[in-house]
């Protein structure tokens, strides 16, 4: 078994759920955008059971709002990392 079908059905287990084939695409992203890390793919799969418990909101929609919350986060993590490499007052105060 290779490391992506175990983080997808680490993903599934969590979950408790079958995605339909149209959101499997999305999820496999997320999935990818976690380096198929375990620990991230449970905090995910709970985000996103969560956000899903009592909405009638489409699960495919949570997982892509899942997905550019990453993206978002990985492009503030990545300007702040040059921000903090120029900036010595940025490394003493939160560092």
């Amino acid at each position: 078994m290779n490391a992506t079908n175990d983080a997808m059905n680490l993903l599934q287990s969590i979950c408790q759920f079958s995605y339909k084939s149209e959101e499997e695409q999305i999820v496999q992203l997320v999935l990818n955008a976690l380096d198929n890390q375990p620990l991230a793919i449970a905090c995910a799969a709970l985000y996103v059971s969560y956000k899903n418990e009592g909405s009638q909101m489409n699960s495919g929609k949570i997982w892509g709002d899942y997905l550019k919350k990453l993206e978002t986060l990985k492009k503030r993590t990545s300007t702040e990392t040059v921000y903090e490499r120029t900036n010595k007052s940025y490394r003493s105060h939160w560092h």
